[in-house]
Protein backbone atom coordinates (compact mmCIF):
# COMPACT_ATOMS: atom_id res chain seq x y z
CA UNK A 1 0.00 0.00 0.00
CA UNK A 2 2.55 2.70 1.02
CA UNK A 3 4.51 1.52 -2.26
CA UNK A 4 1.33 2.44 -4.51
CA UNK A 5 1.18 5.22 -2.46
CA UNK A 6 4.79 6.29 -3.24
CA UNK A 7 4.38 5.32 -7.38
CA UNK A 8 1.04 7.40 -7.52
CA UNK A 9 2.73 10.85 -7.64
CA UNK A 10 5.08 9.82 -10.42
CA UNK A 11 2.40 8.61 -12.09
CA UNK A 12 0.27 11.47 -11.89
CA UNK A 13 3.44 13.49 -12.95
CA UNK A 14 4.18 11.35 -15.68
CA UNK A 15 0.61 11.67 -17.36
CA UNK A 16 0.90 15.61 -16.84
CA UNK A 17 3.91 15.26 -18.50
CA UNK A 18 2.31 13.44 -22.04
CA UNK A 19 -0.51 15.19 -22.04
CA UNK A 20 1.93 18.84 -22.11
CA UNK A 21 4.06 17.53 -24.28
CA UNK A 22 1.06 16.37 -26.72
CA UNK A 23 -0.29 19.83 -26.84
CA UNK A 24 3.03 21.16 -27.38
CA UNK A 25 3.52 19.12 -30.34
CA UNK A 26 -0.21 19.47 -31.48
CA UNK A 27 0.20 23.35 -31.15
CA UNK A 28 3.95 23.31 -33.11
CA UNK A 29 1.80 21.01 -35.72
CA UNK A 30 -0.52 22.76 -36.29
CA UNK A 31 1.26 26.57 -36.61
CA UNK A 32 3.65 24.80 -38.71
CA UNK A 33 0.31 23.74 -40.84
CA UNK A 34 -0.41 27.06 -40.71
CA UNK A 35 2.91 28.61 -41.61
CA UNK A 36 2.35 25.83 -44.71
CA UNK A 37 -1.08 26.83 -45.79
CA UNK A 38 0.21 30.82 -45.95
CA UNK A 39 2.87 29.43 -47.65
CA UNK A 40 1.10 27.86 -50.65
CA UNK A 41 -1.09 30.84 -50.88
CA UNK A 42 1.55 33.37 -51.53
CA UNK A 43 3.05 30.67 -54.01
CA UNK A 44 -0.40 30.63 -55.90
CA UNK A 45 -0.59 34.27 -56.75
CA UNK A 46 0.35 36.04 -59.64
CA UNK A 47 3.83 37.43 -59.32
CA UNK A 48 3.37 40.07 -62.26
CA UNK A 49 0.67 41.94 -60.01
CA UNK A 50 2.57 44.59 -59.21
CA UNK A 51 -0.23 46.99 -57.37
CA UNK A 52 1.41 50.45 -59.11
CA UNK A 53 1.00 48.65 -62.63
CA UNK A 54 -3.03 48.92 -62.05
CA UNK A 55 -3.00 52.14 -60.28
CA UNK A 56 -5.51 54.54 -61.71
CA UNK A 57 -4.72 57.49 -63.12
CA UNK A 58 -5.96 59.29 -60.27
CA UNK A 59 -3.56 57.40 -57.83
CA UNK A 60 -0.30 58.51 -60.18
CA UNK A 61 1.98 61.70 -58.99
CA UNK A 62 -0.19 64.67 -60.67
CA UNK A 63 -2.54 62.54 -62.26
CA UNK A 64 -4.66 64.07 -65.24
CA UNK A 65 -2.34 67.49 -64.84
CA UNK A 66 0.64 65.33 -64.96
CA UNK A 67 0.08 64.43 -68.74
CA UNK A 68 2.03 66.69 -71.12
CA UNK A 69 -0.65 69.38 -72.86
CA UNK A 70 -0.46 69.51 -76.53
CA UNK A 71 1.54 72.14 -77.97
CA UNK A 72 -0.63 74.94 -80.06
CA UNK A 73 1.19 73.51 -83.43
CA UNK A 74 0.52 69.81 -82.37
CA UNK A 75 -3.56 71.07 -81.64
CA UNK A 76 -3.52 72.68 -85.04
CA UNK A 77 -2.05 69.60 -86.75
CA UNK A 78 -4.87 67.73 -85.01
CA UNK A 79 -7.67 69.34 -86.89
CA UNK A 80 -5.64 68.28 -90.26
CA UNK A 81 -5.67 64.93 -89.23
CA UNK A 82 -9.29 64.88 -88.06
CA UNK A 83 -10.59 66.60 -91.10
CA UNK A 84 -9.76 63.19 -92.98
CA UNK A 85 -10.02 66.17 -95.94
CA UNK A 86 -7.05 65.57 -98.66
CA UNK A 87 -4.17 67.86 -98.70
CA UNK A 88 -0.82 68.50 -101.00
CA UNK A 89 1.88 68.34 -98.85
CA UNK A 90 4.81 70.39 -99.96
CA UNK A 91 8.03 69.96 -97.65
CA UNK A 92 11.42 72.00 -98.90
CA UNK A 93 14.61 71.14 -97.89
CA UNK A 94 17.88 71.73 -98.24
CA UNK A 95 18.47 71.07 -102.27
CA UNK A 96 14.96 69.13 -102.66
CA UNK A 97 11.54 69.65 -102.65
CA UNK A 98 8.92 67.06 -102.01
CA UNK A 99 5.49 67.14 -102.86
CA UNK A 100 2.54 64.32 -102.79
CA UNK A 101 -0.99 64.31 -102.58
CA UNK A 102 -2.59 62.77 -99.10
CA UNK A 103 -4.84 62.56 -95.81
CA UNK A 104 -2.76 63.47 -92.87
CA UNK A 105 -3.80 59.82 -91.47
CA UNK A 106 -5.14 57.83 -90.79
CA UNK A 107 -2.33 56.67 -88.59
CA UNK A 108 -0.70 59.53 -85.80
CA UNK A 109 1.25 59.69 -83.32
CA UNK A 110 3.91 61.67 -81.64
CA UNK A 111 7.51 60.77 -80.22
CA UNK A 112 10.78 61.83 -79.49
CA UNK A 113 13.66 61.19 -81.85
CA UNK A 114 16.17 58.96 -79.83
CA UNK A 115 19.33 60.47 -81.91
CA UNK A 116 18.22 65.14 -82.08
CA UNK A 117 15.20 65.12 -79.04
CA UNK A 118 13.46 66.82 -81.65
CA UNK A 119 9.37 66.28 -80.51
CA UNK A 120 7.96 64.69 -83.48
CA UNK A 121 4.12 64.44 -84.66
CA UNK A 122 3.63 61.45 -87.33
CA UNK A 123 1.19 60.91 -90.12
CA UNK A 124 1.36 57.92 -92.05
CA UNK A 125 -1.03 56.09 -94.34
CA UNK A 126 -1.98 52.13 -93.49
CA UNK A 127 0.82 50.45 -95.00
CA UNK A 128 3.48 53.02 -94.37
CA UNK A 129 3.50 54.25 -98.37
CA UNK A 130 3.24 58.07 -96.54
CA UNK A 131 5.04 59.55 -93.93
CA UNK A 132 4.78 62.77 -92.87
CA UNK A 133 6.86 63.58 -89.17
CA UNK A 134 6.83 67.34 -88.22
CA UNK A 135 9.42 68.63 -86.24
CA UNK A 136 6.57 70.74 -83.53
CA UNK A 137 8.81 72.41 -81.63
CA UNK A 138 10.50 74.13 -84.42
CA UNK A 139 7.07 75.67 -85.81
CA UNK A 140 6.83 79.36 -84.41
CA UNK A 141 3.88 80.67 -86.70
CA UNK A 142 1.45 79.11 -88.72
CA UNK A 143 -0.79 81.18 -91.74
CA UNK A 144 -3.95 80.42 -93.70
CA UNK A 145 -4.86 81.75 -96.66
CA UNK A 146 -6.44 82.01 -99.82
CA UNK A 147 -5.50 83.50 -103.00
CA UNK A 148 -7.78 83.45 -106.33
CA UNK A 149 -5.29 82.51 -109.53
CA UNK A 150 -5.50 81.83 -112.71
CA UNK A 151 -7.06 78.15 -113.56
CA UNK A 152 -4.98 76.47 -116.70
CA UNK A 153 -7.54 73.90 -116.91
CA UNK A 154 -10.74 76.01 -117.60
CA UNK A 155 -9.63 79.47 -118.20
CA UNK A 156 -11.23 80.53 -115.77
CA UNK A 157 -9.89 80.48 -111.66
CA UNK A 158 -9.58 78.95 -108.86
CA UNK A 159 -9.25 79.38 -104.84
CA UNK A 160 -6.06 77.81 -102.93
CA UNK A 161 -6.62 77.68 -99.95
CA UNK A 162 -2.91 76.97 -98.16
CA UNK A 163 -1.65 76.55 -94.75
CA UNK A 164 2.03 77.64 -94.49
CA UNK A 165 4.54 76.41 -91.21
CA UNK A 166 7.34 78.71 -90.29
CA UNK A 167 10.38 78.20 -88.32
CA UNK A 168 11.58 81.39 -85.96
CA UNK A 169 13.66 82.38 -88.69
CA UNK A 170 10.67 82.66 -91.09
CA UNK A 171 11.91 79.89 -93.04
CA UNK A 172 9.16 77.51 -94.08
CA UNK A 173 9.14 74.54 -92.79
CA UNK A 174 6.37 72.71 -94.94
CA UNK A 175 2.95 73.83 -96.55
CA UNK A 176 -0.41 72.10 -96.68
CA UNK A 177 -2.45 73.08 -99.53
CA UNK A 178 -6.49 71.87 -99.56
CA UNK A 179 -6.55 69.67 -102.56
CA UNK A 180 -10.25 69.06 -102.07
CA UNK A 181 -12.68 71.93 -103.70
CA UNK A 182 -15.78 70.63 -101.71
CA UNK A 183 -18.66 73.20 -99.94
CA UNK A 184 -17.46 70.83 -97.16
CA UNK A 185 -13.92 71.73 -97.41
CA UNK A 186 -14.32 75.09 -98.34
CA UNK A 187 -16.58 74.86 -95.05
CA UNK A 188 -13.69 73.45 -93.09
CA UNK A 189 -10.96 75.89 -93.76
CA UNK A 190 -12.67 78.82 -93.32
CA UNK A 191 -13.80 77.51 -90.14
CA UNK A 192 -9.91 77.16 -89.11
CA UNK A 193 -9.62 80.50 -90.05
CA UNK A 194 -12.57 82.09 -87.34
CA UNK A 195 -10.83 79.94 -84.91
CA UNK A 196 -7.32 80.96 -84.90
CA UNK A 197 -7.37 83.59 -87.33
CA UNK A 198 -5.27 83.84 -90.86
CA UNK A 199 -1.74 83.84 -88.45
CA UNK A 200 -0.88 82.19 -85.34
CA UNK A 201 2.27 82.71 -83.63
CA UNK A 202 3.47 80.12 -80.74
Amino acid sequence: MKAALYFLPLLVHSVHSFHAGLSARNAIQSKGDFLLSRSSVANNLPRTQNPHLFASESDNEGGADAVATPSKAESILTEFHQSKLTFRVVVIGNGAILETTSKLGPKTATSVSPKTGDKLMTFASDDASFEFHVKVDQVCKVTFVATERPNPADGGTKVMRVSRWLSERGTPICSLILADSSEEAVAWFEGMIERHGHEVIM
